[in-house]
Order: structure tokens, then C-alpha cells, then sequence
């Protein structure tokens, strides 16, 4: 699952040192999805107590900090025992590993870097359906959105109103805590596995399959689904996310592809929706219970509004649909949308997506704040929201809203 491939040594400091390297090798193949960092830092004279940690990172990104164990060699000599390990979900397919020495006022020494390849995903081959994400903000018009695309015959969603569920992302998120909680567990191989050998070649194995069978569970759970929906040629499963990219390289990682759609829509609507939606309802939902009045509420969504720049930022490719284009122009959106996503959207297709779609039922005109979303959901911003609240989205919208192209 691991390659590795070159193993240099680092070590900068004027205190000559032997540096032995026990894990990993170079020119290996590691059957585990994490690498477990064995190493001797053996010198003359004793190391500061100060160095206390071993940091690893990769580029710019630092993936953890592991305790470090001072002792006295028979020899008289002293040492450092570097015990740690990193998940392979922590690194780029091509990565390059630095290892160092830290102390606790921050100084860092060089140990060792060390370079490799990992599997590209660990979803096994024979997955069938790939993840589609749907990142958007409450009130945006995702329900609608998520209805529409679960009405084509390559697309399965969980078919129950509103469109919440997250199967897939399950278990990405239990492969994923599973395969963190295994490299923790990989530092103390030779308690469970009685030496380090013996769990490199029985235990590491084990626990990538088990991930395996974890992602090969999620396509068969989607499987069962597009089966009792009738769609035999499904070969996507549609999920709505929140605006975190890291749910997105999490997702890549783990299933080898994930397609995005960026739903965005006037923020200043969907504030002035959020609240008709709450009164409505007698409720405090899409995080004004975070707040104590409507004012701070317009600074929360410039927050929310930063994630989804940050997905765009991340994710360049992601499919952007603006909701006033899908209100307004539902069949040239739509079709534009599928075709992005490499789906079949000939007219034939559309017309009969739309015609499904279009029937309405109880949940979707308690979702909604208004009789006709087609008229009335657009700028309504401007006669629902007081001028009050008006001028506190200038201040604290006017750049993101310039960012995803709305005026003032």
C-alpha cells in the first residue's frame, strides 16, 4: 500500500551522532496503510531534555508530534528512541516525509527524510458507484437541487425528505478513524503482535483490508438502494456536505474520486429565507441558535459564506450552480450541470427529470418560505430584510458576495 523509496539522513546538528534507522527500509513495500518510524539517535554526550518530541510533516504540514524516550546505552553512551507513525491518509500519493528532533522551545533538528509512493485510494476496484458531493449552505436550495439529480438514472440518493444522509461519508469517517486509531496502534506492534515482523506481515495487512471491506460496505449499501429504486445503470451516489475541503480530500482519499457541486446562492436570500423559515416553524435552525439577534447572524454568514470560497479555492473543479440560474432557467441549468458532471443530459433526459421533480408533495411545501420560489425567492433580501439589516450585510458581505459575483 506504501512504497518506499529513498531514506536520507538529516541530522544537522554539531553533536556527531550514529543515527540508525529501524523502520522503515528503503526500497520496500509496506502492506499497512501508515509507516511506523523506528529510530536510534545514539551520541556522546546526553541530548538536552528539552528534546522531548519527534515531528513529522510533510511540505508545510505538520502531521503530528510523538514523545521521545531518553536513555542510557550499556555503552555509556546516550540516546534518543524515536517510536511514531503517520497514516498513509496523511500524505500525497507522491510525499515527501521529514523527520525531526524538537524541543520545547519550538528548535527543531533534522533526523531524516523520507521519500515514497502510496495507494492511490482504498476503495477496492470493483466499487461501483462514485461519490458526488453537494456543498451548499442551509437554504440554498439543496433539497431541490438534491431532488432533481436523484431523479436521474445514474444518481442514487437515500430517498427520504430532506435528502440528509450521509452513507457514504460514514464510512469514509469510521475507514478513516480506523485507519488513524491503527498507526497509534502501530507504535506499540511489539505488545500486540510480540515483535515488529510478525505484525508488518499478519497485522498491517489485516487492517487495510478491513478499510477495504469498510468502503466495499458503503457501495454495497448504495448498491441495495439503486437496486430498490430500479436504476440499474447508477454508477454515483449524491451526498450534501458541509463547506470543509478536508471532507472532500478525506472522501478522495479514501474512495480514489469525488466529484463536487458548489451550490451557491445571494447570501443576503438565504438570510432573509433562514429567518421566514424560523418563524415558520417556531425554530432557531441553520445556526442563528449560535447568536443572540439577527445582527450577529449576518457576521456568522459571512463565516459560513468563507467555507465555501475556501471549497472553491481547494477544489477548482467543483461544479459551481448559482440557485438564481436554477430557479429561473431550470432546464439550461440543469443540463449544463449534468453535462459537467459527465452525466446524460440530452433534452429528452431533462424534460423527464424535470416532470418527476415537479410533483409536489407535503414535506417540500413545508420546506418552503414562499408560494412561488420561481418569483419570489429571488432578491427578496430587499423588501424582508429591515435596513438594519441590509446595511450590516454590506459591511460584513460585500467582498464575498463580489467573490461569487452578486452586486450590491
Amino acid at each position: 500500500m506504501i512504497h518506499i523509496g529513498a531514506i536520507e539522513i538529516t541530522w544537522s546538528r554539531k553533536l556527531p551522532a550514529r543515527i540508525e534507522i529501524g523502520s522503515p527500509w528503503p526500497e520496500r513495500t509496506i502492506d499497512g496503510p501508515s509507516i511506523l518510524v523506528r529510530a536510534l539517535v545514539e551520541t556522546e554526550h546526553p541530548l538536552s531534555p528539552q528534546a522531548d518530541r519527534v515531528l513529522m510533516r510533510v511540505a508545510d504540514r505538520e502531521l503530528g508530534a510523538w514523545p521521545l524516550r531518553h536513555r542510557t546505552l550499556n555503552s555509556g553512551r546516550s540516546a534518543l528512541d524515536i517510536n511514531a507513525a503517520v497514516s498513509m491518509l496523511d500524505l500525497p500519493p507522491t510525499f515527501v516525509l521529514d523527520v525531526s528532533v524538537t524541543q520545547s522551545d519550538g528548535e527543531a533538528w533534522p533526523l531524516c527524510r523520507i521519500t515514497g509512493t502510496r495507494r492511490a485510494c482504498l476503495a477496492p476496484e470493483g466499487n461501483r458507484l462514485q461519490p458526488l458531493l453537494l456543498v451548499s449552505l442551509g437554504r440554498s436550495g439543496s433539497t431541490w437541487l438534491m431532488r432533481l439529480l436523484g431523479e436521474h438514472p445514474q444518481v442514487i440518493r437515500r430517498d427520504r425528505y430532506p435528502y440528509e444522509a450521509r452513507i457514504g461519508q460514514y464510512f469514509a469517517d469510521f475507514a478513516d478513524a480506523l485507519l488513524r486509531q491503527a498507526s497509534q496502534l502501530d507504535r506499540h506492534a511489539d505488545f500486540y503482535w510480540g515483535d515488529a515482523d510478525s505484525f508488518a506481515h499478519l497485522g498491517a495487512p489485516a487492517i487495510a483490508n478491513l478499510c477495504i471491506q469498510t468502503l466495499a460496505d458503503s457501495d454495497r449499501v448504495y448498491s441495495q438502494l439503486a437496486e430498490t429504486a430500479g436504476k440499474p445503470e447508477a454508477d454515483h451516489f449524491i451526498e450534501k456536505a458541509g463547506g470543509d475541503p478536508a471532507i472532500i480530500e478525506r472522501m478522495r482519499n479514501l474512495y480514489g474520486t469525488c466529484k463536487v457541486l458548489l451550490l451557491v446562492r445571494d447570501f443576503r436570500d438565504i438570510i432573509a429565507s433562514v429567518l421566514a423559515f424560523n418563524r415558520k416553524r417556531g425554530t432557531r435552525e441553520f445556526g442563528h441558535n449560535r447568536v443572540t439577534n439577527d445582527l450577529e447572524y449576518v457576521e456568522l454568514m459571512a463565516g459560513f459564506a468563507q467555507s465555501l470560497l475556501a471549497v472553491r479555492t481547494a477544489v477548482p473543479e467543483a461544479v459551481t450552480v448559482r440557485y438564481e440560474a436554477l430557479m429561473q432557467h431550470p432546464e439550461a441549468t440543469l443540463a449544463s450541470t449534468l453535462e459537467a458532471l459527465h452525466l446524460d443530459s440530452d433534452r429528452e433526459m431533462i424534460s423527464r427529470i424535470l416532470t418527476a421533480a415537479e410533483h409536489d408533495t407535503p414535506q417540500m411545501i413545508y420546506h418552503r418560505t414562499v408560494d412561488d420560489p420561481r418569483s419570489q425567492s429571488i432578491g427578496r433580501w430587499r423588501t424582508h430584510l429591515d435596513s438594519a439589516l441590509q446595511a450590516h450585510c454590506q459591511t460584513h458581505l460585500h467582498d464575498v458576495l463580489q467573490a461569487f459575483g452578486y452586486d450590491d
